[in-house]
């Protein structure tokens, strides 16, 4: 559906926070070296089918792109393309998955169940996030059969804009460049605070 997926992380974000079971989606691919288009409808995931965790040194979505989804996510995220372009090397990298919060996230970090935002799921190391300092959390949750932790920061804004989802992570950080000093506001803890971030480049 347009949006950029850069690796698993991307996937599993963009699957557990912004679709259901019965949804229909176009999956673009490349195969055999030529990129093609396929419809497909999302099914129930079996129980005995196997889970599969984002590891913490893995490279992760950019924030944007999650997703930024990663934000996985979501981001989580690839935080410098639109959410109907490919993201190119050499734009603004972040370096987060995230996970758009809902409800039941909220309510696993002890928020209050209106709180909207992206929480950071991981951070690429030597990444702008990690260096402006953003944390991932230790508290392990499951999401549709995938096993994520939460309890980490959680972005609510950016220079001042609201982050409500993985996807106004992506669009934001979409107009961004690399170099860009950026404002993150975010909430440790519950408690809101502010970091600065230096854009990185993506490769």
């Amino acid at each position: 559906d347009g949006n950029p997926i850069n690796t698993m992380e991307d996937l599993i974000a963009y699957l557990a926070s912004s679709t259901t079971i019965g949804q229909k989606l176009n999956l673009t691919v490349l195969r055999n070296g030529k990129e093609t288009t396929v419809e497909l409808t999302l099914a129930a995931r079996p129980a005995n089918s196997a889970n599969v965790t984002p590891e913490q040194n893995n490279q992760t979505p950019n924030g944007n792109s999650g997703p930024n989804n990663q934000l996985p996510n979501n981001q989580l995220p690839n935080n410098q393309a639109p959410n109907n372009q490919q993201p190119n090397s050499g734009s603004a990298y972040l370096g987060v998955a995230g996970l758009t919060v809902t409800p039941d996230i909220a309510s696993a970090m002890n928020l209050g169940s209106n709180q909207t935002g992206v929480v950071v799921i991981e951070v690429d190391p030597n990444s702008a996030a990690a260096k402006a300092g953003l944390q991932v959390g230790s508290t392990p949750y499951t999401i549709q059969g995938q096993s994520v932790m939460i309890g980490g920061d959680v972005i609510t804004a950016i220079d001042g804009a609201a982050v409500n989802t993985i996807q106004d992570l992506r669009s934001l950080l979409a107009q961004d460049t690399p170099g860009q000093q950026i404002s993150l506001s975010v909430l440790r803890n519950g408690n809101p605070m502010t970091l600065t971030a230096t854009l990185g480049q993506r490769q």
